[in-house]
C-alpha cells in the first residue's frame, strides 16, 4: 500500500524514472519497520530534488511529508555503496516518524531522536561517517550519543 501511494505521487516521478535510484529507495522502504510504514500510509511522502547540502525533512500537519534531496545525497544514493546516503535518508525519515515538525522539541533533541531512528535501522556506522565531516558542537554531541548507543548495543 505505502509503495503504491509513494509511486503514485507525481512529485516522485523524477526518482522512479532513475532505475538504479528507484531500486535503492524502494528496497530501503521495504526494510522500514511496520509502524513507520503505517504512519506514512496515512500521509503522502514526497522526495524533492533541490540544491543545498545533504537533505532536510519537512512535515506538514494534515498534508504530506516532504524530504528535500540535495545533490550530495543523490550522489551518495547513486554510488556503488548507497548506505551512506540511506543513513541520511533514514535520519530524515526519523524526523518525520517522530513528528518533529509539529512537536515542541529542542533542535538538538530532535537531531538525536532522528539519529537513533537511523541507528535502529542499522545505519550507525554510516551516520557516524557522514557526521565526521562537521565540526560544530551539536554534531559532536550527536556523535557521542551515537557512539555510546552503538557500543552499548554491541557489548550487550
Amino acid at each position: 500500500m505505502f509503495l503504491h501511494v509513494f509511486a503514485a505521487q507525481a512529485d516522485n516521478e523524477w526518482l522512479l524514472q532513475d532505475r538504479y535510484l528507484s531500486r535503492v529507495i524502494v528496497d530501503f522502504f521495504k526494510e522500514l519497520p511496520e509502524q513507520t510504514i503505517k504512519q506514512f500510509s496515512t500521509r503522502p511522502l514526497v522526495l524533492v530534488p533541490i540544491t543545498g547540502h545533504l537533505s532536510c525533512a519537512i512535515g506538514e500537519k494534515d498534508a504530506m511529508d516532504i524530504i528535500l534531496i540535495f545533490p550530495e545525497l543523490l550522489r551518495k544514493l547513486r554510488s556503488a555503496n548507497p548506505r551512506l546516503g540511506l543513513a541520511v535518508l533514514a535520519h530524515e525519515i526519523g524526523h518525520l516518524y517522530h513528528r518533529h515538525s509539529v512537536r515542541k522539541i529542542d533542535r538538538l533533541q530532535a537531531q538525536v531522536e532522528a539519529d537513533r531512528y537511523a541507528c535502529e535501522l542499522g545505519y550507525a556506522l554510516e551516520l557516524l561517517e557522514t557526521l565526521e565531516a562537521f565540526t560544530d558542537l551539536d554534531t559532536k554531541v550527536r556523535i557521542t550519543y551515537i557512539t555510546a548507543d552503538y557500543l552499548s548495543k554491541k557489548n550487550a
